[in-house]
């Protein structure tokens, strides 16, 4: 619990959302003295960057240019998030999510707070463009039968599973490359850690509401549990349907199974979750897939 003051916890030992959104939360209040974070320029490994189908100067692995708007890895700095970047993080997640799921600005401070060495930002021409927030936690069972409110609760800094929390980047500044370079920064970090085993997401689907209005569904008018069958299958196809799971996917994470009701204010994946994982050792995608990865664009995805 870590971050969180007693008078902000229920009886039940739970984070009280009013209470924080009330501004009895002090955490990004805790540093304001602490000096402007030194620049640092680390990326992935080129070996991990070949992998991810990410290249310097935007061309791919045959040397031929990728067209289209994605930055240069070249212009792209990755380093840690400090408390002074609160205000470009919030300004990031309101920019790229809906009212209803974003993260709010008491919450991503704690994260800050607690755990620095877990949150990344991407940086081009000094300013801040994209974000992926994680956080350690000692047991994956705890975070499936736990929520989306409840998630922060379970951070323990001596835990050996990493859970990537959310990702954004600002779609004016890249398609593509960023989302990746943090995603790889984040998976680098946790596989030079020999004290960490997994890295899990959950993660939720970003056009599951197109799948059903294309598919000439109407979600109003069937019951509950053909409407989770028919989530279920886009999920679980043979296929990777959604462009966020394909993100995961891509990148070497395996879907594990559908979390009902983890995150009720969701309507647009019925109040789902989708358990994700990535294996620290194993290549982090397929070789034939690299082609695919260059042509698709991220711009903000939930985890």
């Amino acid at each position: 619990m870590s971050g969180y003051s007693a008078g902000q916890l229920s009886p039940s030992g739970r984070l009280d959302p009013n209470l924080v959104e009330e501004g009895k939360y002090t955490a990004e209040y805790k540093c304001k003295n602490t000096p402007t974070p030194s620049f640092c320029r680390k990326l992935p490994s080129p070996r991990v960057m070949k992998a991810l189908g990410i290249f310097p100067s935007e061309r791919d692995a045959g040397g031929r240019k990728i067209t289209g708007d994605s930055v240069s890895v070249d212009e792209v700095s990755i380093r840690n998030a400090d408390c002074r970047d609160l205000d470009a993080l919030e300004r990031l997640d309101q920019k790229c999510w809906a009212k209803h799921i974003q993260v709010s600005r008491p919450v991503i401070a704690n994260r800050l707070d607690k755990y620095s060495d877990g949150q990344y930002v991407a940086i081009v021409k000094s300013e801040v463009v994209g974000y992926l927030l994680t956080q350690r936690v000692a047991n994956e069972d705890l975070l499936v039968d736990g929520s989306y409110d409840s998630q922060d609760l379970l951070f323990d800094a001596c835990g050996n599973i990493v859970q990537l929390m959310a990702i954004a980047v600002d779609p004016l500044a890249s398609k593509g490359n960023i989302a990746h370079l943090l995603r790889a920064r984040a998976l680098q970090d946790a596989s030079d850690d020999s004290s960490i085993d997994k890295v899990v997401a959950m993660t939720r689907c970003s056009e599951f509401s197109k799948y059903l209005d294309k598919s000439n569904i109407d979600r109003l008018t069937i019951d509950d549990d053909e409407l989770n069958g028919i989530y279920n299958k886009y999920v679980h196809g043979g296929k990777v349907l959604d462009p966020t799971l394909f993100f995961h996917t891509s990148g070497g994470a395996e879907i594990n199974r559908v979390v009902r009701g983890y995150r009720p204010e969701d309507f647009e994946n019925l109040g789902h979750a989708i358990l994700i994982s990535y294996k620290l050792d194993k290549p982090a995608i397929p070789e034939n897939l690299v082609s695919r990865i260059c042509a698709v664009s991220y711009t903000h995805l939930t985890l």
